[in-house]
């Protein structure tokens, strides 16, 4: 294993004493509706006390319920262990034979997987930690990226964004990759394995994303989600706080900020016997730079060539 990167102290005091934007602090969502009886509504009302009584305790079993399952995805790590071939997502998914039909051709493809957690972030994390983990081994390269990165505070102020609320995440970053042609990838993967500092990275990714897309409104408003009138409105809502899934738009902002292009299986039950292959990012990027997602409803993985 390779020297442990200073950065590890450096996470510890800025989680302890920076306050990300109010945005930014995620909480489960209170139920928006509940579940009633099925059949005809009574036509007897029900006293107050006892409605009230009755809608609490629905509330309290949702409540229960959410934060049961957000404790089963606060379980896994941020980010697994490699897994050479995909023999076990045939195993996971061959119940399904929609999924399954296309695994052969993965295989054929494929080298293996690493799993991301799947709390929202997992692009964000996929990305960021096979980027970094390409550039454990690529110094032309991450040099390339520390620029880009040393540069993003001044971008992220001409966005709009206040320096109390940006700069810990944009310096975490920085010092990461100055510290990554010490590391080895045990050294990574513990990193990434640490909620903190893994957010730490994540929340620097969707803070590009976002000033990416306000740079360049213009050229996203078209294709904006029908319920969204202004990239301003759509960062705030569905870019900049942790949880929230992604779509097209922060991949395309992502992958062109950093100047890196990502290609992404999407795994379907359609009836195509093969995934459909997409790959976002600049035409001019280095084609050595080879970051592969899976992306399966709703959540992303890390795939190996």
């Amino acid at each position: 294993s390779g020297a442990r990167p200073p950065t590890r102290a450096r996470a510890r005091r800025l989680l302890g004493q920076a306050a990300s934007p109010r945005c930014w602090q995620r909480s489960a969502p209170p139920p928006k509706h509940f579940s009633g009886a099925r059949g005809r509504p009574s036509t007897a009302r029900a006293p107050r006390g006892a409605m009230a009584s009755a809608i609490g305790g629905t509330r309290a079993q949702h409540e229960a319920q959410e934060e049961e399952i957000l404790a089963q995805v606060r379980s896994r790590p941020p980010i697994g262990s490699r897994e050479h071939g995909l023999s076990g997502l045939e195993e996971e998914l061959k119940a399904n034979e929609g999924f399954s039909r296309k695994i052969p051709g993965m295989i054929s493809k494929y080298s293996g997987l690493r799993r991301v957690r799947g709390d929202g972030n997992c692009f964000f994390r996929a990305f960021m930690f096979r980027y970094f983990e390409v550039l454990l081994s690529d110094r032309t390269e991450r040099e390339r990226a520390l620029e880009v990165v040393k540069s993003s505070l001044e971008y992220l102020l001409i966005a709009g964004y206040e320096s109390v609320s940006i700069e810990s995440f944009v310096e975490f970053t920085e010092d990461m990759l100055e510290n990554l042609e010490k590391m080895s990838l045990a050294d990574l993967e513990e990193v990434f394995s640490d909620e903190g500092e893994s957010d730490y990275l994540v929340w620097f990714a969707r803070l590009v994303s976002a000033g990416f897309l306000k740079s360049n409104a213009d050229r996203f408003v078209p294709f904006l989600p029908f319920d969204f009138v202004t990239v301003q409105d759509f960062c705030a809502k569905e870019v900049e706080p942790m949880g929230k899934e992604c779509e097209q738009l922060q991949i395309i902002a992502l992958s062109e900020y950093l100047g890196v292009r990502v290609q992404i299986e999407y795994l379907d039950s359609g009836d195509s016997a093969t995934t459909s292959t997409h790959t976002f990012g600049p035409e001019e990027s280095s084609d050595d730079i080879s970051i592969c997602l899976l992306y399966r409803p709703s959540h992303y993985d890390i795939l190996y060539l």
